[in-house]
């Protein structure tokens, strides 16, 4: 059985049932055969046009004939485009029937290449996405009237007029699967009319609209046909700035927003967000290798009890959660596939936090509240066997350890470490950063110190980037004088900010300036609550060239979501991009962050946990994850054992080894860095 791939992208690339994309000539290669054939007297080949603009809005593909143009002695041309080879630099822009280019319905760059007698000539192809699209407003309204994008530009300038763009912040860098991303904006109380601009050396697109109501302004959500086509045009190719022209029914004026640019990556950002939601008491998940983002309530499953800490295993098929919080914490253990537990609310077995290891097979947890079954050690951190929670190792760390998170390299966990014992794991006081290593024997041992505790400040929540080569962690500051209260107690605290380190501790620690910077709408407060740092699994491509790298964090924030603000003291999620290289070189390397659009706004949403994939229920077989389909032992599925199933091969999310990759199949053994490998599927 073969796993189905993941989509890239929701968009289509636009082939017409028949065609073939650029490179498939029926048998994986170019058009023709010319590139290995000898003409005798072939002195020169080029491609005629050798520079072309094109024209797309959309709906309509372009279209360019091009001739292959062999030269021979005495200035001779002949058209020999049917034996020349003929592709494309980026075959998603377009596809060839002989020397006839159509373009896909979005914008970009490619380059024509034809191989003809062992010569080779290119020419240059340029798609721009062009459209002009009203919106016009529910029936009833007044209509936008159907000469605006004539007229607004001819218009006068009142610059006192313009709106203020205040979301998303400048600069944002979003995956191109995130289908949903609103644009607010403020106006002048005359301005009636707005234009909203994408352009970019590759589109020139705008919106024309009346005012969607938001708080103090409005709100524009792009129709997701043109948006997706957007996001296409721009994946990994370089900012699209977006601008806002305001005007009144009479089109008597035009006044110009600020600017900002935003940037899509290359790469989808993939796997599962398992995150608490407060008002529905639930631990959701969501799936971002869905064509839709949609937040489905998953545990408990018959409702009831308050299950916020929780932890899934890198593969998706386990997890952990912890009961009612302080001095409880329960213990459960979930078979997600299954939707069952191996035991849950479990008192002998109490752990406030935990984190699971690489192979998904153990995990590590810490408990030092009251009501602690009498063989626990506070000052320990346990490992614990994933099948069935049993303490594996008991390494007691000297002082009381908090927020656990184990390595991908698997061989540290990282933790916090609280120097003030009268606190509970939830609220820790005064923490620095320690780690432990594994031995020679596969044991822990340790703790080595990171951070040393200091009065004034509390450092916790630590979570090692996928390449297991750097940390992120929090850091509160204390009231003047203090050394521990609720400013500071490593809950949600609002002078909370998130900071780097190397995984050694080496060179200097440094703020995520942009992760932790207001926007517009925050008026320039400082103090956001930026908590729980949580990573997505996988390293990515930066550019649509595979140049760069880009990692995803999550992180709570009581940040103003532009206009639309959190529910009271609320927390909502939000999500960034990180440059691991500029991390470790010791710069910011993070970029401006955006709200999740999914999550329900009127609650507090947090602790948001990541898997490598959301497992199919049990049954399902179409679900496309190996490793993952929860059939029963015996049933020769995809996992690298541990089910009974004879482990065919390695799943989504699981280790490997380059040298000899067990992947399953239409899976690669991706490098993350640092050494660290992990069977993702092979864009």
């Amino acid at each position: 059985m073969r796993p189905s791939r993941l989509p890239w992208l929701a968009i289509p690339l636009f082939f017409a049932c028949g065609d073939s994309p650029v490179g498939a000539g029926g048998d994986g290669g170019p058009f023709g055969d010319g590139g290995e054939v000898t003409i005798p007297g072939l002195l020169s080949v080029r491609l005629d046009p050798s520079e072309v603009t094109l024209r797309t809005d959309g709906l309509t593909p372009a279209t360019q004939t091009f001739r292959v143009l062999a030269g021979f002695a005495g200035g001779r041309e002949e058209d020999m485009t049917g034996s020349a080879a003929l592709s494309l630099s980026d075959a998603t822009l377009g596809r060839l029937s002989g020397g006839l280019f159509t373009s896909a319905l979005f914008g970009g760059q490619t380059e024509l290449v034809a191989e003809l007698g062992g010569k080779r000539a290119s020419a240059s192809i340029r798609i721009l996405f062009e459209r002009n699209i009203i919106v016009n407003p529910p029936q009833g309204q007044p209509r936008i009237p159907a000469d605006v994008a004539d007229r607004i530009d001819d218009a006068p300038e009142q610059s006192a007029r313009a709106a203020n763009l205040v979301y998303p912040n400048d600069g944002v860098l979003v995956p191109p699967n995130l289908n949903d991303l609103e644009f607010h904006f403020r106006r002048h109380a005359s301005s009636t009319l707005f234009r909203i601009s994408f352009s970019s050396p590759s589109s020139k697109v705008s919106f024309f609209t009346r005012c969607t109501p938001l708080g103090a302004g409005c709100v524009f959500d792009p129709p997701e046909e043109t948006w997706a086509a957007l996001r296409e045009t721009h994946r990994g190719t370089g900012p699209l700035t977006v601008g806002v022209r305001a005007t009144d029914d009479d089109v008597s004026y035009r006044s110009d927003s600020n600017e900002i640019s935003i940037e899509f990556s290359a790469a989808a950002v993939t796997g599962g967000l398992y995150y608490w939601s407060t008002s529905l008491q639930s631990i959701m998940r969501v799936d971002f290798n869905a064509k839709e983002q949609v937040p489905e309530v998953f545990f408990p499953f018959s409702g009831g009890g308050c299950y916020g800490c929780h932890a899934l295993s890198p593969n998706g098929r386990k997890m952990t959660v912890s009961r009612a919080g302080q001095n409880q914490a329960q213990l459960s253990l979930v078979d997600v596939a299954r939707r069952t537990t191996a035991f849950q609310d479990d008192g002998n077995r109490r752990e406030q936090f935990q984190s699971w290891d690489p192979t998904s097979s153990m995990f590590a947890a810490i408990y030092g509240d009251n009501n602690a079954p009498g063989d626990y050690v506070r000052t320990a951190i346990r490992i614990r066997d994933g099948n069935t929670g049993d303490v594996l190792q008991s390494v007691d760390v000297g002082d009381e350890p908090t927020h656990p998170d184990w390595s991908p390299a698997g061989d540290r966990i990282v933790f916090a470490r609280s120097t003030m014992p009268e606190t509970t794991n939830q609220r820790p006081g005064r923490c620095g950063i320690s780690y432990i290593q594994k031995n020679a024997s596969g044991g822990f041992e340790g703790p080595t110190p990171l951070i040393e505790p200091e009065d004034g400040f509390n450092r916790y929540y630590p979570a090692f980037s996928p390449d297991g080569r750097f940390i992120v962690y929090n850091e509160s500051i204390c009231e003047q004088g203090q050394t521990y209260n609720a400013a500071c107690d490593g809950d949600a605290d609002d002078v909370a900010k998130l900071w780097a380190m190397n995984k050694d501790g080496t060179g200097a620690r440094l703020p995520l300036t942009k992760a932790n910077a207001p926007g517009l709408e925050d008026d320039g407060e400082l103090d956001l609550a930026n908590t729980f740092p949580k990573w997505a699994p996988f390293v990515d491509p930066h550019t649509r060239d595979g140049s760069g790298k880009l990692m995803w964090m999550t992180f709570s924030s009581r940040r103003q979501y532009g206009l639309r603000a959190p529910a009271g003291s609320g927390q909502l999620l939000w999500m960034v991009a990180v440059d691991p290289e500029a991390v470790l070189a010791g710069r910011d390397g993070s970029y401006p962050p955006f709200a999740l659009p999914f999550q329900d706004l009127s609650t507090s949403n947090h602790i948001a946990q990541w898997a490598a994939v959301i497992v199919p229920p049990v049954g399902d077989r179409d679900g496309g994850i190996p490793g993952g389909d929860g059939g029963p032992p015996g049933d020769g599925g995809f996992d690298p054992g541990g089910e009974g199933d004879g482990g065919q091969c390695l799943g989504v999310g699981d280790p490997c080894s380059p040298a000899n990759n067990a992947c399953c199949t239409g899976m690669l053994c991706a490098d993350q860095g640092g050494g660290v490998f992990r069977c993702r599927f092979d864009f």
